[in-house]
């Protein structure tokens, strides 16, 4: 028979073991890279009529190149764009990494895996996105480590890294989406920037071919799209 002694043991040790995996679960994501790309402040732009509902490229390039002999397509994509909208509809927009596919063009699945932890902390969301070139069609699915941050300033920033590609087609990616309350003619509005740099790996011919002819208009259409969604 088992004494109150042993008992208590037994008991502690398999308290101290859940613990222990609750916090090794946890640690898993806090732990995670803290290496991130970003663009956390408005660009300069000389009119609200050049910008106001009209995305504008700040800097891009679409590059193939090869990395320790594997070959990569570094894309990178800042753009910027003014809205007559109220920042908390565009945030609530993209802390949603439940529902981002019924807001974003070319995303067919995104889930939060982290949905029971607080909105402000530190989430891991899969997206299955498609990219298409005619009838050509290329899948993508990856887990994205997002981190938002509401500043004292009133501005918004969601930064992401890639914590894994399950299909092996990204090398990296990083990204931002950056939202600040301005105010011009004694009216305000909201100043949006949205920033990718990402490497596909291995990518078929009519990937580079469909990016060198839409890329930019792609990327504009999430502006697009998260306007839209946010009336």
């Amino acid at each position: 028979m088992i004494n109150i002694t042993t008992k208590t043991i037994i008991l502690l040790f398999m308290l101290s073991a859940a613990v222990f995996s609750l916090e090794a679960q946890d640690n898993s994501i806090e732990s995670h890279s803290n290496i991130f790309e970003y663009k956390d402040t408005a660009a300069p732009f000389s009119s609200l009529k050049k910008l106001l509902n009209r995305p504008n490229i700040i800097e891009s390039h679409i590059n193939p190149e090869e990395i320790d002999e594997l070959k990569v397509l570094d894309t990178l994509f800042d753009i910027h764009a003014i809205f007559n909208i109220p920042i908390s509809k565009l945030i609530n927009l993209v802390v949603d990494l439940e529902n981002e596919q019924n807001v974003f063009p070319g995303m067919i699945y995104t889930k939060d895996l982290n949905p029971s932890e607080s909105l402000w902390s530190p989430h891991l969301q899969e997206v299955k996105a498609s990219f298409k070139l005619g009838i050509l069609e290329q899948d993508y699915d990856y887990i994205f480590y997002k981190v938002p941050e509401l500043r004292k300033d009133g501005s918004f920033l969601i930064k992401w890294n890639l914590y894994k590609s399950i299909d092996g087609k990204f090398d990296y990616s990083f990204g931002s989406w950056y939202m600040k309350e301005i105010i011009i003619q004694g009216r305000t509005y909201t100043y949006v920037r949205n920033y990718t740099h990402y490497g596909i790996v291995n990518y078929p011919p009519y990937v580079l071919l469909g990016m060198k002819l839409g890329g930019k208009k792609g990327n504009k259409s999430f502006f697009e799209a998260l306007k839209k969604a946010a009336e």
